[in-house]
């Protein structure tokens, strides 16, 4: 799925799902402050293109050791 194509806000599930991270696993992430959030009313939200970024840095650390 391209940006474009997607949301650019996902729910917390649905954000987990994307990396393929369980939801405990995602709150840490969150908590760490890797992953950016809003909050729109009561509900908390994943920017998209923060879930972007944490995977590119992934693959650059990722790579840095190869």
């Amino acid at each position: 799925m391209t940006r474009q194509q997607s949301p650019l806000l996902l729910s917390l599930n649905d954000a987990a799902r994307s990396i393929g991270v369980c939801r405990a696993t995602f709150y840490n992430l969150l908590n760490q402050g890797l992953i950016k959030s809003v909050k729109i009313g009561t509900r908390r939200l994943i920017v998209q293109d923060s879930l972007f970024d944490y995977v590119e840095r992934l693959q650059d650390a990722s790579s840095d050791r190869a």
